[in-house]
């Protein structure tokens, strides 16, 4: 895992000069893949080489290596950066023009390769990331120390997520999920069944269910206390890429290639609703506080608000001139966040469908956004190797997240507010506080 390897996709991804890493151009559950021999391509006298690549079912986009690079242009990388900048931007308390630049508390960087997420615990005392080094590590949240390194994947770690009561930690990597013990570091179990590889995976609010959603085209529910498979969901026709259940856990969503999201019943199985409005790919879903809304994600640039206790389109939040990778309700439910690849990201009204305001700074794709548990800040990460803390009720940037040295893949805030971590290509998460 030492080794880099190289692959297709966007150019311009936050590379620096004399490095070839791979980009990143979308979310990374845009996920679909099939082995294939390696593929050499020639342009501009580059030579590169992958060992996986693969087309979405639209044949617009490919992925590769190990399901999470996604391009749009059949090119190879260029070693350097359409906009590399190797500027001093770490200087802490520098101001510019519309934000304040924060240098990072304490850096987690034991990890062999990308770091493609990272996460506070919900009682704030560990951190977890994943990489593609196929492990995910353990760190304490207060100063930054390993604690346990997961061990057991055999491919890239794409994410985790915790059981409500912060006492494990559920991964996922290929066609498994594995759920491990946050006080010993131990595996207590492996979640198997699905026939291809998973592309999300979430716990219920109430810490009885685990929720897997794969390429085989289902989603499945298992019991959190022992790991039992209790019920399959089958109803999209083609892979899904992302569920997630409502602050009630009694439903699940989930979004397919297939265009659609699909509401289901936890304690059936059955099919509650049907969500069609979408022209492309549904990348993202959310429920709002209540569980009667949801707001979906498209690849075709727009988001669709949802009223489930109407059964009807409420709004189509149009204005984005990309893709949407991410899009959520704030925690009291007035506001929606999405953002895009057009490097951008939006905060919108959920009661009329409008736009607040448009949270513009970044100079490439705006990878992912999450709102502050409190709902007066949210966070946005982008291959420009920066994250940015923006504020909802004005959306002026209050501070920008320097440090990074390749795309920053994911941010999130701990439960308190009071601290950032973040996620990227060089190998690292940071974790910030808040001022």
């Amino acid at each position: 895992e030492n080794v880099r390897t190289t692959s297709l996709g966007r150019r311009g991804s936050g590379v620096r000069r004399g490095s070839v890493r791979r980009p990143l151009a979308g979310p990374l559950h845009r996920l679909q893949t099939m082995r294939a021999q390696p593929h050499q391509l020639q342009r501009s006298g580059n030579h590169m080489t992958s060992m996986h690549m693969s087309m979405t079912p639209d044949g617009d986009d490919f992925l590769s290596p190990d399901h999470l690079s996604l391009g749009h242009s059949m090119e190879t990388l260029d070693t350097v950066a359409e906009d590399s900048d190797d500027s001093d931007d770490s200087e802490q308390g520098d101001i510019d023009a519309v934000g304040k630049k924060l240098a990072c508390e304490f850096q987690l960087d034991d990890h062999s390769n990308t770091v493609y997420w990272a996460g506070f615990s919900p009682d704030g005392k560990v951190v977890v990331t994943t990489s593609e080094d196929e492990t995910a590590k353990v760190w304490g949240a207060t100063a930054g120390e390993l604690k346990f390194t997961l061990k057991g994947h055999s491919a890239l770690v794409r994410r985790a997520v915790f059981t409500p009561d912060s006492n494990r930690v559920i991964t996922f990597a290929d066609k498994y999920a594995k759920v491990w013990s946050l006080s010993s570091g131990q595996l207590e179990y492996t979640l198997q069944g699905h026939t291809d590889c998973l592309h999300a995976v979430d716990v219920s609010p109430d810490g009885q269910w685990i929720l897997t959603a794969s390429r085989d085209g289902s989603a499945r529910l298992w019991r959190c206390a022992d790991g039992a498979w209790a019920i399959t969901l089958v109803g999209h026709t083609s892979s899904l890429i992302y569920a997630r259940f409502s602050p009630d856990s009694q439903y699940v969503v989930t979004t397919s290639f297939d265009n659609s999201a699909i509401v289901w019943k936890v304690a059936t199985g059955e099919v509650v609703h049907t969500l069609q409005g979408h022209s492309d790919f549904v990348w993202f879903a959310a429920f709002d506080p209540t569980g009667n809304k949801i707001v979906t994600a498209s690849k075709d640039h727009t988001a669709i608000v949802w009223d489930l206790a109407e059964q009807k389109l409420q709004h189509i939040l149009e204005g984005h001139t990309g893709p949407l990778n991410q899009c959520w309700f704030s925690p009291d439910g007035e506001d929606i966040l999405t953002c895009s690849e057009d490097c951008t990201a939006k905060l919108w009204c959920a009661k009329l469908g409008c736009v607040n305001f448009s949270l513009e700074g970044h100079t490439q794709d705006v990878q992912a956004a999450t709102f502050s548990p409190d709902g007066q800040r949210c966070v946005t990460a982008s291959s420009d190797k920066k994250a940015k803390v923006w504020c909802v009720k004005t959306g002026c940037l209050m501070y920008t997240l320097y440090g990074h040295c390749l795309a920053v893949l994911a941010a999130s805030f701990s439960q308190d507010g009071r601290h950032v971590v973040t996620a990227s290509f060089d190998d690292s998460a940071r974790v910030w506080r808040m001022p």
